[in-house]
């Protein structure tokens, strides 16, 4: 007799899922995970927008100090000439400069670069010789139109300073080789109510002090402190007591 035959029957396997424990342990570690990588990317996004506001900070920083300086590089435009004003203080610095090709120059610029303490930047207002003057006993007036410039933004003064600019002499006695203090031939000149007064004559350098933010990325206040000093003449002094030397020479 012929058995029937039956199609194979294929054996179901287990077909039950995640437990409610594995599932909260999977979405916690997930959560974990996304967290940490999430945390990762602020710290990174932080970190790149202060390097580049700093960065920023230095760019614009030296961009103001290089100009300051060469301005005064330039401000010898005759031997034992004086460039600094008497009303010359802190936070306002005025001097003569110029630059040409010639040994004899036919222009020089009167500038002016004052500090806000409220705006926080430094101005620059520039104005020409009178055309009737010549060297090296150039004249300006300030009726005149003058030029003014933005030379920086976001300035602020250095930690403990009075002030941006700081005006030096040389020194009258200055310390012996064998002396313990440190030796210098440069004093700073004291300043009165209207400016340096009856020493800018006397003015042989100036040093530059200021602190630069910068324009973008400010939550995170990036700024980098900036230092220079130019000294306002033709060759160094000579190692004499008392230093004799006057300014230009």
């Amino acid at each position: 007799m012929l058995t029937p035959t039956h199609p194979s029957i294929t054996r179901v396997s287990d077909a039950s899922g995640f437990t409610l424990i594995e599932t909260l342990v999977a979405m916690i570690s997930s959560t974990v995970v996304v967290g940490a990588l999430f945390a990762i990317f602020i710290v990174a996004l932080h970190q790149t927008a202060r390097t580049s506001g700093r960065v920023e900070a230095t760019e614009l920083g030296n961009t103001t100090m290089t100009r300051l300086v060469d301005e005064l590089h330039s401000a010898c435009i005759a031997r034992e000439f004086t460039p600094i004003r008497e009303k010359s203080n802190a936070n306002e610095l005025i001097f003569v400069s110029g630059v040409g090709k010639q040994a004899i120059l036919t222009k020089a610029y009167l500038h002016k670069i004052t500090y806000s303490t409220s705006a926080h930047t430094l101005v620059e207002t520039t104005w020409p010789n009178v055309s009737t003057s010549s060297w090296p006993n150039f004249e300006f007036s300030e009726s005149g139109t003058p030029t003014t410039v933005r030379i920086g933004e976001n300035i602020t003064l250095n930690t403990g300073a009075v002030g941006i600019f700081k005006y030096y002499g040389y020194s009258e006695s200055p310390e012996s080789a064998t002396s313990t203090k440190a030796v210098s031939t440069l004093e700073q000149l004291k300043e009165g109510s209207g400016g340096l007064e009856g020493n800018a004559a006397k003015a042989s350098a100036v040093s530059v002090n200021f602190t630069a933010g910068a324009t973008q990325y400010r939550q995170y206040k990036p700024t980098i402190e900036l230092s220079n000093q130019v000294t306002l003449a033709f060759t160094a002094p000579s190692a004499e007591t008392p230093i004799l030397q006057k300014p230009c020479e």
